[in-house]
């Protein structure tokens, strides 16, 4: 059975579960790909290192809400839009 997970740690919240990491990991590197940026781009734009892009869209990175949110916002995705494909790809 897998679940979501919230949890906060020093005030950080994070997502949780393997499962759901691995979804919003995907989900992520969808919207960028749609929006033809490269990880170069999106790195520039929120002044990280390309590495850490590639960790996130793999999973490799358990993300919090507000990395999420914040690729969100750069990308212009609707965050409930964007966790209603995630749930909906958790379900297929």
């Amino acid at each position: 059975v897998d679940f979501v997970q919230i949890c906060t740690y020093n005030g950080i919240i994070k997502l949780g579960g393997e499962r759901v990491n691995y979804r919003v990991a995907k989900e992520l590197k969808a919207e960028r790909v749609r929006r033809d940026l490269s990880i170069v781009d999106v790195t520039k734009a929120l002044e990280t290192c390309g590495e850490t892009i590639r960790r996130y869209e793999s999973g490799t990175y358990t993300l919090t809400i507000e990395k999420v949110e914040k690729l969100l916002k750069f990308y212009n995705v609707d965050p409930s839009i964007f966790f209603r494909n995630v749930c909906g790809e958790m379900h297929d």
